[in-house]
């Protein structure tokens, strides 16, 4: 790396981390219709192991107000009665399936564009929701689909409290508050629809 770059790195950090830590009074939220463009901060990310940094929502009045940790097993989920499990590993999915295997070169192996892996993470998400993640994450060169070495967005934590909100038949809300060294305090909230028999993440809100 030139010595020239180090300083805008570094900028490029220490802006992103005070923009996330200034806004937390401020609620971001992805629905399918208004996405803000994502930035990220330039640090390593983590790809072999595909850690997800997590901090999420603020929760509001549950159908059970228990937390409970989360670990989900194994299991045939069923449409029509998820569980809190079923949510959490659903979105555990989406994140793992956002961060594709890369060569040493950061190129993704089994995807040559972005519009490949949207469609791709269209099985958990919905499209838009899809796009601003691979927009975030990815860049498109002439050679193919390559990854942008940065932090992850605050996301859900396996292992952690949540809470469930049932909407109706038809929608469910995960609430999950998470602390970590990147983001401080954060609650998240993912909004969960049923379109077509399966369920996907809708929207995402952050704060």
């Amino acid at each position: 790396m030139k010595k020239g770059l180090i300083p805008l790195i570094i900028g490029v950090v220490v802006a992103f981390s005070l923009f996330w830590v200034g806004g937390q009074t401020q609620s971001n939220h992805y629905t399918s219709t208004d996405l803000p463009k994502k930035s990220f901060s330039k640090a390593p990310i983590v790809l072999d192991n595909k850690e997800v940094l997590a901090s999420t929502l603020n929760p509001t009045a549950v159908d059970r107000q228990e937390q409970v940790k989360t670990v989900t097993a194994s299991k045939e989920t069923d449409p029509a009665n998820p569980d809190k499990g079923d949510f959490v590993q659903l979105a555990d999915t989406f994140m793992q399936e956002a961060v594709q295997p890369t060569n040493e070169d950061y190129k993704v192996t089994e995807f040559d564009s972005k519009a490949q892996l949207v469609d791709h993470l269209s099985q958990y998400a919905s499209k838009e929701i899809a796009t601003y993640y691979v927009d975030g994450l990815y860049e498109e060169k002439a050679d193919g689909l390559y990854i942008i070495p940065t932090e992850l967005p605050p996301w859900v934590m396996k292992g952690e409290p949540t809470q469930l909100i049932k909407l109706d038949e038809q929608n469910y809300q995960l609430n999950q508050e998470n602390q970590t060294d990147l983001y401080g305090t954060y609650v998240i909230q993912l909004s969960f629809t049923k379109p077509n028999d399966q369920w996907i993440i809708q929207s995402v809100d952050v704060k």
